[in-house]
């Protein structure tokens, strides 16, 4: 599955790992970054099918996990209805994860969200 912004690739899992029950699933999407400072001054779009299927709505925060450091980011989510479409966007929290990680052109940045709950968004860099 894909979102409308090119760059993303999107996946739903059912992993069966010691940390995840039956019911826990996972929503996963891909970004490569083009171009590492418009990257890091844009905000971090959460594709409308990952909003809808991990029930984000009425989400206002969400936590940022940086799975190479352990690190957690409060993010500030803010949401823009377009076309009966309710997208969210992650601002405050994705700029210092993105400053903190050094961004270069090429990476691939790979974001996840276990739900339930749905509270926290593990960003990993796959090819560091």
């Amino acid at each position: 599955m894909g979102s409308r912004n090119s760059g993303y690739t999107s996946v739903l899992e059912n992993p069966r790992d010691a940390n995840a029950s039956a019911d826990t699933n996972y929503c996963t999407w891909r970004k490569e970054v083009k171009d590492p400072k418009t990257f890091k001054r844009n905000v971090l779009l959460i594709p409308s099918h990952v909003v809808t299927t991990c029930d984000l709505a009425g989400i206002v925060s969400i936590m940022l996990f940086d799975t190479d450091t352990s690190y957690y980011y409060n993010g500030e989510v803010h949401t823009y209805a377009r076309n009966n479409n309710i997208e969210k966007y992650v601002c405050r929290g994705w700029y210092e994860l993105v400053k903190e990680k050094k961004l270069d052109k090429g990476d691939v940045v790979e974001f996840s969200i276990r739900y339930p709950p749905g509270n926290t968004i593990q960003v990993s860099v796959l090819n560091r």
